[in-house]
């Protein structure tokens, strides 16, 4: 699975793997290690996040099977790391 932050460019920040096959219907919470990197000018930002299995851009498995290769892309996930003070 390869991450992005989309906010303001579509950037890989890092990539993961399943510990086993899925099979249709499955899944795995993945965690990204490292993990991302706040920079501390944008602390109290909002961030945008993609997933994409297999991406084509992002050393794609030629060996990998899928039922479907039209869902391989998670929708942008919003988070924030509030101001505290």
């Amino acid at each position: 699975i390869s991450f992005y932050e989309t906010s303001i460019a579509r950037t890989l920040i890092g990539r993961a793997l399943t510990t086993r096959v899925l099979l249709p219907g499955e899944s795995e919470l993945l965690e990204l290690s490292p993990a991302f990197p706040v920079p501390t000018a944008s602390v109290g930002s909002t961030f945008r996040f993609e997933a994409v299995i297999n991406d084509p851009m992002d050393m794609p498995l030629e060996s990998f099977h899928e039922c479907r290769e039209d869902n391989d892309t998670a929708e942008a996930v919003e988070a924030g790391c509030p101001l505290i003070g």
